[in-house]
C-alpha cells in the first residue's frame, strides 16, 4: 500500500487539499495498516476483498479507539478504495471492495458550549497579555481573541491584512483555510492597534519587511517563514501558568480562539 498511499496523497495535495487534511488521511490509512500487518495472506490490492473489509469494519468496532479516530479512519480508507477503483490505481482490485456511506460511524452531534466569563476576564486583562513578553505572541493573541478566527488562519495572516469596505468599515481580510476562500471581517480598535504594533515590530525586527504579519520565531533570519501554528498551543500554556489560570481550557482548544466555543461552562473559578 505504501507506494499507493504516497500517489494519492500526491493527487490530493496537487487537488488543492491542505496539508493537514493530507497528514489526516496518512495517519488514518496507518491505523488500516495495522490491519493489514495481522493478515499476511494479504499481498496485494486484489486480496481486498469485501470480505476482507467487512473484516476491518469489526475489528475496527473491537479497537478501543475515540469515535472520532474511528469515523476517520474509515472516512479516510473509504476514499482511498473508491481513489483506487476511479483512476484504476490500485490494480487486481475488486469491484466490490468499497466501504459504503451507512458503515462509516459519525461522531455525536454537540451543543456549543462556552467559555467561562471569569476566564476570558483573566485572559483579555492587560495586565494578563504583559506577561506574553514576546510581541509577536502577544499580538497574535490578541487577534485571535478580538476576532475569533481559527490560529491557522491567523498565523499565515499577510503583512497587512487591513482593509476598508464599501461603507468605510475597518476589516481583517484573510484565508479561511476550511471553506478555502478569503474573507473579509469587520475588526474593533484594539484588534487594529494589535496589527499595527505588530507590523512595526516587524519591520523593527526586518527592516527589508516580511511577506508575514506573524513571521516565525525561531531559525527565520529573513523573515520569509510565516508563525509555525503548532508552537501556539505550548506557548498559551506557558502564559495560563503564568497568570494562574486553568491550564485545562487553553491545551482543550488546541490553540484557537474559536475553539473556545467548545469548552464547557459548567466549571467553577479556579481558588
Amino acid at each position: 500500500m505504501r507506494e499507493a498511499i504516497k500517489d494519492w496523497s500526491r493527487f490530493r495535495l496537487a487537488a488543492g487539499y491542505s496539508f493537514t487534511t493530507i497528514d489526516a488521511g496518512a495517519q488514518a490509512l496507518a491505523r488500516w495498516s495495522l490491519f493489514l500487518d495481522e493478515r499476511p495472506e494479504v499481498r496485494d490490492p486484489g486480496g481486498i476483498t469485501r470480505q476482507l473489509l467487512e473484516s476491518f469494519l469489526s475489528w475496527m468496532a473491537s479497537i478501543a479507539w475515540a469515535v472520532n479516530t474511528r469515523s476517520h479512519t474509515l472516512t479516510f480508507t473509504k476514499v482511498f478504495l473508491e481513489w483506487g477503483h476511479r483512476h484504476h490505481t490500485l490494480p487486481g482490485l475488486p469491484a466490490n471492495a468499497v466501504i459504503y456511506e451507512e458503515e462509516v460511524s459519525r461522531p455525536p452531534d454537540t451543543l456549543p458550549q462556552f467559555i467561562p466569563e471569569f476566564v476570558m476576564a483573566q485572559l483579555e486583562s492587560d495586565t494578563s497579555l504583559a506577561r506574553l513578553r514576546n510581541p509577536t505572541v502577544r499580538h497574535l493573541v490578541i487577534v485571535l481573541m478580538e476576532t475569533g478566527i481559527k490560529g491557522g488562519d491567523a498565523s499565515v495572516l499577510a503583512f497587512n491584512p487591513i482593509v476598508t469596505d464599501s461603507v468605510g468599515e475597518v476589516c481583517l481580510r484573510f484565508h479561511n483555510a476550511k471553506v478555502r476562500i478569503e474573507q473579509l471581517i469587520p475588526i474593533n480598535a484594539k484588534a487594529t492597534a494589535a496589527i499595527r504594533d505588530q507590523q512595526a515590530h516587524v519591520l523593527s525586527m526586518w527592516p527589508h519587511g516580511s511577506p508575514w504579519l506573524f513571521p516565525g520565531l525561531i531559525e527565520n533570519p529573513d523573515g520569509t517563514k510565516p508563525y509555525a501554528h503548532g508552537s501556539l498551543s505550548q506557548q498559551l500554556g506557558d502564559w495560563q501558568k503564568a497568570i494562574n489560570t486553568a491550564v485545562d481550557w487553553v491545551h482543550a482548544a488546541g490553540g484557537d480562539w474559536a475553539n473556545y466555543a467548545a469548552l464547557t461552562a459548567t466549571n467553577t473559578a479556579p481558588t
